[in-house]
């Protein structure tokens, strides 16, 4: 039950975020293991988990705007030396993690799709895509669990180049 209340506390703080951000015409999309968990939960919220990151890209065209956007949600929040991350802080007490949003040349991004909650994500072939090609373990993790939820259809792996269709059969592989 602790960690239902903190995944709803965690997606409330993003979609307050993500409100922010559609709210001052920022494009944005959430990437990453959160993207994962948003696609998992209508399909399979017993499964669905994330890393204590939440990783969510904007159009470096509106960085300008974005420390100002932020600090009106009211999160405490640092950028790098260069202004390319920022890490928003959640106040409340046990929620650990840290939110990082990085600036991006959009056109590389595809069109996001809307999660249940409502926050724009990458597309599941997209992400799927993205973790092969990281090789780490932790993506690994979560490409089983797209894989267990059925979420890997054979038309997204029909989409993946053949170095990703093979590093996905040795993902597969894998115990």
């Amino acid at each position: 039950m602790h960690t239902i209340f903190r995944m709803e506390a965690l997606t409330t703080l993003v979609k307050q975020i993500a409100d922010a951000l559609a709210q001052a015409g920022i494009p944005y999309q959430v990437v990453g293991s959160f993207a994962v968990y948003l696609h998992m939960m209508p399909v399979d919220p017993e499964a669905a988990h994330v890393t204590p990151k939440v990783e969510i890209v904007i159009d470096v065209r509106h960085l300008g705007q974005l420390a100002s956007t932020i600090s009106q949600t009211g999160l405490a929040f640092k950028g790098n030396a260069d202004g390319l991350i920022i890490r928003a802080r959640e106040v409340e007490p046990g929620l650990a993690g840290v939110i990082e949003i990085y600036t991006c040349v959009w056109p590389r991004f595809p069109e996001p799709v809307r999660s249940t909650s409502g926050i724009l994500v990458a597309p599941i072939d997209f992400v799927v895509q993205e973790m092969l090609k990281r090789k780490r373990l932790e993506d690994q993790l979560l490409i089983k669990d797209l894989d267990w939820a059925r979420l890997i259809t054979p038309e997204i792996v029909s989409l993946l180049p053949q170095e990703l269709q093979t590093r996905l059969a040795e993902v597969r592989a894998t115990k």
